[in-house]
C-alpha cells in the first residue's frame, strides 16, 4: 500500500512516498517561491525519481490545516485532483498533529503551536502519544494560561517557534523546552506516517475539505465592519 502526501499549509512546501514499512520519496523546500510554484514540478520530480506513477498511488493524504487560508487550498486541490483522476480515497492529516508526531514517545506536555499573527496561534496539546485537547485558535496569553494549568515541563514544536520563543522563554523559564529548528518546519514524512494509520477515515475526493479554526481576514474585517 503506498501513499503520497503533501504538505503547502505553512512556510514549507513537502511531498512524500511512503509504504507501511518505509520512506519511498520526501521533497521539502523553504524558498521564496509561492506554493502554487512549487508544488507541481515537485509531484512530477517525485514520481519520476521514484520510478512510480499516479496510478501506483493507493491513497492520496493532504495536511488540510490549521494554516496559511491559500496555502492549505492549493495542496488539498492538488491531491483532489490525482485521486479523482485515478478513483483513489483522500485521507485529511492535521498540522498540529503532524508538528508533534516526532515526540509522542515523550512523557512531557508537547505543544504544537502553528503562528497565527498577532500574538495568535493554533495549537494543540498532546501527551503519552495522545491529544489531550481539542484543536484551538487561542490567543498567546491564553495558550500560556492553559499550559500553566498543567503545571508540567512541556516541549514546544512548530513554526510558532520563532516569533514566540522569547514570550515562551520568559513566562515558562526552565519548563519550557524548544523544538530543534529542523523539527519545527513541518514534514510530509511525518503527515504521510500519520495518514497511514488511519485509512480507516479515507474519503472520496470530493469530500477532502481543508481545516480552518478562523475565518479567512477578510471575512473578518467585513464582519467588523457589520
Amino acid at each position: 500500500m503506498k501513499i503520497l502526501c503533501v504538505d503547502t499549509s505553512g512556510p514549507t512546501c513537502s511531498l512524500a512516498i511512503a509504504d507501511e514499512q518505509r520512506l519511498l520519496y520526501e521533497s521539502f523546500v523553504l524558498n521564496k517561491l509561492t506554493h502554487s510554484v512549487n508544488l507541481m514540478p515537485m509531484i512530477e520530480e517525485a514520481f519520476e525519481k521514484s520510478s512510480l506513477s499516479v496510478s501506483d498511488v493507493d491513497y492520496f493524504a493532504a495536511v488540510t490545516g490549521p494554516g496559511s487560508f491559500t496555502g492549505v487550498r492549493i495542496g488539498v486541490s492538488a491531491v483532489k485532483a490525482m485521486a479523482h483522476a485515478k478513483n483513489k480515497p483522500c485521507i485529511a492529516v492535521n498540522a498540529l498533529d503532524a508538528y508533534a508526531y516526532g515526540f509522542l514517545s515523550s512523557d512531557k506536555i508537547i505543544c504544537s503551536i502553528r503562528d497565527a499573527r498577532n500574538k495568535q496561534v493554533y495549537t494543540a496539546l498532546y501527551k503519552d502519544g495522545q491529544r489531550l485537547t481539542d484543536y484551538k485558535a487561542l490567543t498567546l496569553k491564553e495558550l500560556f494560561s492553559l499550559i500553566e494549568s498543567y503545571n508540567e515541563d512541556c516541549i514546544f514544536v512548530g513554526d510558532g517557534t520563532a516569533p514566540y520563543r522569547e514570550d515562551i522563554i520568559n513566562n515558562f523559564k526552565d519548563k519550557a523546552l524548544i523544538a530543534p529548528l529542523q523539527l519545527n518546519a513541518l514534514r510530509a514524512s511525518y503527515a504521510a506516517a500519520i495518514a497511514l494509520k488511519h485509512t480507516d477515515e479515507a474519503v472520496s475526493p470530493e469530500e477532502l475539505l481543508p481545516f480552518y479554526l478562523r475565518k479567512p481576514q477578510a471575512e473578518r474585517e467585513l464582519q467588523k465592519r457589520g
